[in-house]
């Protein structure tokens, strides 16, 4: 499917449009988290977020989308991510009696 297309189906709450999106973005949003000192859970949690955001977004008024459907999405996914990150590494104290 196109973007133009996945955009039509999600706009108009087709569940195959929402499928393929999440199998195109999944193994990027994966990849990236557990990059970056998450687990495939947080992954998981991450990706279902980005997903829901940007089906917010696209079901809203005066939504263009100005890259690719999957581009857009991963970037709310690192967004999200990064937010998680910065709001729970004050939360964790290394263990430096090693």
């Amino acid at each position: 499917m196109t973007d133009q297309e996945l955009l039509h189906g999600i706009r108009t709450h087709d569940r195959r449009a929402v499928e393929q999106v999440y199998t195109l973005v999944r193994p990027g949003l994966i990849k990236y988290v557990k990059d970056n000192s998450g687990t495939l859970d947080e992954a998981r949690d991450v990706i279902q977020d980005a997903i829901l955001a940007a089906y917010m977004h696209i079901t809203g008024k005066d939504f263009a989308l100005t890259s690719a459907l999957s581009t857009y999405i991963q970037g709310i996914g690192r967004n999200l991510w990064l937010k998680h990150l910065d709001r729970y590494k004050k939360r964790y104290i290394p263990d430096n009696r090693i």
